[in-house]
């Protein structure tokens, strides 16, 4: 798909007539003032109804078109006699074009910033906040819990950690996410509380048919502990154990990924100094292994902080966001027997959307490998403070694709979306509002805002708090309650209203420039320049009962015995039809 060419309009559609007959295959048009048609190059129309012939013309000499093509989009080229009208009228080819451009230019949003989700997955939260961060996802080959997919992560509403609490969610599919009962597996307690003691960091791995969930315990004083759970089924889970007292080994840890592979405990972090770092054990309580990686911990000024790593048949892939200030970007590298490694190469950066949710920083993210399919799950926050998952994914890890296709989404808080939304099969939605219900869209900017809501595809309303005049636009569906009824035999896949008026330009009343309206009783399309509604169609069904009757200028109709022209507004005129023909 491409843009195509799109032609000025001329307000009001004047008329002007051909001076001389042309033939049909003429290529220069002479007209009587060739000032009312728009500067080449440009299209118009000669004659009118659904004989008349569109062309397009290449230059203006004088009085003359030239360079013109007859026949244009799909009309008939014709002779025509000295007289005829010619007018630049809104054509079939000028609503395809804009209907091919938007289009164009909607495909083309679609492909900037493709890498970032255009949307966050609703992944619930104990607090209700559901704004989270620190995922580590699992897709197993088999069941687990009677679940294949697992997701451990911890909510963090505006950055608060006293909700940094780790949760465990399970998936069918990787994207609808439920949280379990009894969320969260573990908070501090009162003494711990006391000491300025939270929760972070959370990562699940599975051993031996087991499922343990590692997490960090910090304290405002740098006292940093790592706790270990278990669970057989993913919902009940042992009492807390300490794995890792940094206070004695001398050294932080940060974020620790972990898997279990060839009886050995394997993890990698990142220390107080920023250095990515290796280590393993036997029995997860003993290290003896610690050593660091060869994978530089700053790039361009941006330091290591999270990672994540899975095993593939790459060997060791790994995912780590690097930071500054408030910006971070998340960068990806490999290796084949974890002391080789590749130059880790950017991947994801922070939308550059002013109202994208993900246009602060990339922080820490999950990697799986499915089959060929990279899938990222990366957890970000927006300007607005607000943090959030994602998922992006695609064969070449280089070149990912974010997700448009939201199951359930529901945010008690505000969300910005970037580039549109794509709802294909959409069992709640709820922005500002803590309402979700099936079959139904709210997006609310408050109890006093503006609203869309979409119900049960019967009704769409698109109004604001006091349902004002032109502040109030429904489209119901026919059959449906409401003054819209279906008569008999009629397609109901089709939507009438009794008026609709788009305004193209700015919220306002009818007088307003830019205003496309049509009147389903006088079946006109009108378009208002700020000053006067023109006409789009010339003809109308309804015959004037006078020559006072309401009408705009261009337009005709005709009955048995008339044919009938508004030569001015509000002003007919009639020419009896000549009964020998």
């Amino acid at each position: 798909m491409a843009q195509v060419e799109m032609f000025a309009a001329k307000a009001n559609s004047p008329v002007t007539e051909l001076t001389a007959a042309i033939t049909d295959v003429a290529t220069t048009v002479s007209v009587l003032d060739a000032s009312k048609l728009p500067d080449a190059p440009n299209i118009a129309t000669i004659g009118v109804d659904e004989t008349a012939e569109t062309i397009k013309y290449t230059g203006k000499s004088g009085n003359t078109l030239t360079g013109v093509t007859r026949g244009f989009s799909g009309t008939a080229a014709k002779a025509w006699a000295i007289g005829v009208g010619v007018a630049r009228y809104f054509t079939a080819y000028d609503a395809d074009a804009l209907r091919q451009n938007v289009a164009d230019t909607a495909s083309k949003l679609e492909v900037a910033g493709v890498a970032n989700a255009q949307t966050p997955l609703f992944i619930p939260t104990y607090d209700g906040s559901n704004q989270s961060t620190h995922p580590k996802v699992l897709k197993l080959d088999t069941a687990f819990g009677g679940w294949k997919w697992w997701l451990s992560y911890t909510p963090y509403p505006a950055g608060d950690d006293d909700y940094e609490n780790p949760s465990v969610a399970y998936s069918s599919d990787g994207v609808t996410w439920y949280a379990i009962n009894g969320n969260p597996i573990d908070q501090p307690t009162a003494g711990e509380i006391a000491i300025g003691g939270f929760m972070s960091d959370g990562h699940i791995f599975i051993k031996n048919g087991v499922m343990e969930l590692w997490y960090r315990y910090a304290t405002n004083s740098n006292d940093v502990k790592i706790f270990r759970k278990t669970s057989t089924n993913g919902t009940v889970w042992t009492e807390r154990e300490l794995m890792i007292d940094c206070a004695l080994t001398g050294e932080r840890v940060v974020a620790p990924a972990l898997i279990y592979e060839n009886n050995l405990y394997k993890m990698w972090y990142i220390n107080q100094d920023r250095f990515i770092m290796y280590d393993e054990s036997v029995d997860g309580f003993t290290w003896n292994k610690k050593r660091k990686l060869n994978v530089p911990n700053v790039i361009d000024g941006y330091t290591a902080w999270h990672l994540d790593i899975t095993k593939t048949d790459l060997g060791y892939e790994f995912v780590c966001n690097y930071t500054k200030g408030s910006s971070g970007d998340l960068y990806y590298w490999n290796s084949v027997d974890n002391i080789s490694f590749t130059v880790p190469e950017k991947i994801l950066s922070p939308s550059t959307d002013t109202l994208a949710w993900d246009n602060g920083m990339i922080y820490r993210s999950s990697l799986i490998k499915e089959g060929g399919l990279y899938k990222v799950y990366y957890s970000a926050v927006g300007r607005n403070g607000r943090w959030f998952i994602g998922l992006t994914s695609g064969s070449d890890i280089k070149n990912l694709k974010g997700t448009s296709n939201i199951q359930y989404l529901g945010m008690t808080t505000d969300l910005y979306l970037q580039n549109g939304l794509v709802l294909p099969e959409i069992k709640a939605l709820s922005i500002g509002s803590a309402r979700f219900r099936r079959n139904k869209i709210e997006l609310k900017s408050g109890s006093s805002g503006a609203t869309i809501e979409i119900s049960n595809a019967d009704e769409i309303s698109f109004r604001n708090n006091a349902g004002s005049d032109y502040g109030d636009v429904k489209v119901k569906k026919i059959g449906a309650s409401g003054d819209i009824t279906t008569p008999t035999n009629v397609d109901c896949r089709k939507l009438v209203t009794d008026f609709i008026q788009m305004d193209l330009a700015t919220v306002g009343l009818a007088s307003s420039a830019g205003i496309i309206q049509y009147d389903n009783t006088s079946k006109i399309l009108s378009f208002h320049d700020g000053n006067s509604l023109y006409h789009l169609n010339s003809y109308v069904r309804n015959v004037p009962v006078s020559p006072s009757s309401v009408g705009i200028r261009g337009t005709w109709t005709s009955d048995a015995s008339y044919l009938y022209v508004c030569h001015n507004t509000n002003q007919w005129i009639r020419v009896a039809k000549d009964s020998t023909w």
